[in-house]
C-alpha cells in the first residue's frame, strides 16, 4: 500500500483552480492521449460556459511533454500534469492516490473520466475513496439552470428507459462517458492557458507490481468511421452477409452489428453497437434489418443521419431514423448499389 505521497503545489495553482471548476481526466496510453478524453474536453467546455467556471485537464504519467503539447491545442484553462517514473504504467492504487490528493487539495465541482478499460477501473475506485457518487456510461450531460447541478443521463433498467441522475450533496460530481458519445472539439488555442507540472514523491509497498505491459490491439475503426452499415437479425441468415460486405465496399463504410447477431456468432464483438457494445457518431448510419431496441439506439443517438431499412413498418428504429425505407433489404440494396456504381 502507499505509505505516503508528496506532491509539490505551486501557490499559483490555488489561484487558478476554484471549487466550482470542471476537471477532465485525460488518459494517456503509450504517451498518446485517448480520443475520448478530447471528446470530454469538448463537453467539459460547454458545461463550464453554463457554470461560468474554468476547465482543467488532468494528466498522470511520466515524460508528458508531448501530451501536454497536444492538449494545449484545445480550449482548456489549465493543464495539471503529475509526473513520476512510478506512474509510467497504469497502476490503480497509485493513480487513485494521486487523484485523491489532488481533489482534496483543489476541490473541483465536476470530474469527468472516459469510460475506457482504465477509466472504468479508476473512476469507481476514486469515487469510493472520495465518498462521492459516480454515474457510469453516460450518454448525456447538462447543467440544471435552477440548481447548478450536473445532470447525468444514462440508460437504465436494461436500457428500457433513460435515467437522469444528480448528485446534490457530495463533491465532486463524477461521471464516465464511453468513447464516441460526444464529438471531439476543434482545436482552439487558449492564450491564457496555464501549465502546471507537479513533481511527486512516493513511498510504496505495493500490493500489485507491474511486471510488463503487453498491448492488445483492439481496433477503434468503427468508432472513427464517417459511414457505418449495421445489420441485425432481419438479414435472415449468415450467408446473406456477402451482399452487406459488397455494399460496405461501395460506400467505403465500416460494418456494425446488433447484439443479436454477435451473440449468434455471425460477426465478432468488436463490431457490436449499442449499450453493451460501442457508441458511435458517424455522419451516416445505415441500419439493415435492425428493429431498434432501446439498447441498440443508445449506441447511435449522436449519429448525424440515420437511414433505416426494414420490412416491418412498425419497427421502433423508424422513430429515430432521419430516412426510413419500408421494404425488403434484399430488394432495396441492389437498387442502391446500382446507383452507387
Amino acid at each position: 500500500m502507499i505509505r505516503y505521497l508528496i506532491i509539490d503545489y505551486p501557490s499559483q495553482i490555488f489561484e487558478i483552480c476554484e471549487k466550482n471548476d470542471i476537471w477532465v481526466y485525460c488518459e494517456v496510453v503509450n504517451n498518446r492521449i485517448k480520443d475520448v478524453s478530447l471528446e470530454l474536453l469538448g463537453i467539459g467546455r460547454q458545461l463550464s460556459l453554463s457554470l461560468r467556471c474554468k476547465l482543467h485537464a488532468i494528466i498522470i504519467g511520466n515524460m508528458l511533454d508531448s501530451v501536454i503539447l497536444e492538449i494545449s491545442k484545445y480550449d482548456v484553462d489549465s493543464i495539471i500534469a503529475i509526473e513520476n517514473q512510478i506512474l509510467s504504467a497504469y497502476d490503480n492504487e497509485s493513480f487513485v492516490a494521486v487523484l485523491d490528493e489532488l481533489v482534496l487539495k483543489l476541490r473541483p465541482n465536476i470530474f469527468l473520466i472516459g469510460g475506457t478499460l482504465i477509466g472504468r477501473t479508476l473512476a469507481p475506485s476514486l469515487a469510493s475513496s472520495l465518498n462521492t457518487g459516480l454515474t457510469a456510461d453516460c450518454t448525456g450531460l447538462y447543467i440544471d439552470t435552477k440548481t447548478g447541478y450536473l445532470h447525468q443521463v444514462r440508460p437504465a433498467f436494461g436500457g428500457s428507459l433513460l435515467a437522469t441522475i444528480a448528485c446534490p450533496e457530495r463533491r465532486p460530481q463524477m461521471a464516465t462517458v464511453r468513447p464516441g458519445v460526444f464529438v471531439k472539439p476543434s482545436m482552439k488555442t487558449n492564450f491564457k492557458l496555464k501549465i502546471f507540472k507537479l513533481s511527486s514523491e512516493f513511498h510504496l509497498t505495493p500490493d500489485v507490481k507491474v511486471v510488463r505491459s503487453v498491448a492488445h490491439n483492439i481496433s477503434d475503426a468503427i468508432i472513427n468511421s464517417d459511414i457505418i452499415v449495421a445489420f441485425g437479425r432481419g438479414v435472415g441468415y449468415k450467408k446473406n452477409l456477402s451482399i452487406i460486405d459488397e455494399f460496405c465496399r461501395l460506400l467505403d463504410a465500416s460494418i456494425g452489428a446488433s447484439r443479436a447477431v454477435v451473440d449468434a456468432g455471425w460477426i465478432d464483438y468488436k463490431h457490436q453497437i449499442g449499450q453493451t457494445g460501442k457508441t458511435v457518431a458517424p455522419k451516416l448510419y445505415i441500419a439493415l434489418g435492425i428493429s431498434g431496441a432501446v439498447q441498440h439506439i443508445a449506441g447511435i443517438l449522436t449519429a448525424k443521419c440515420i437511414v433505416a431499412i426494414n420490412s416491418d413498418k412498425n419497427a421502433p428504429i423508424f422513430q429515430f431514423a432521419n430516412i426510413g425505407i419500408v421494404g425488403d433489404m434484399f430488394d432495396v440494396l441492389p437498387m442502391l448499389m446500382r446507383e452507387l456504381r
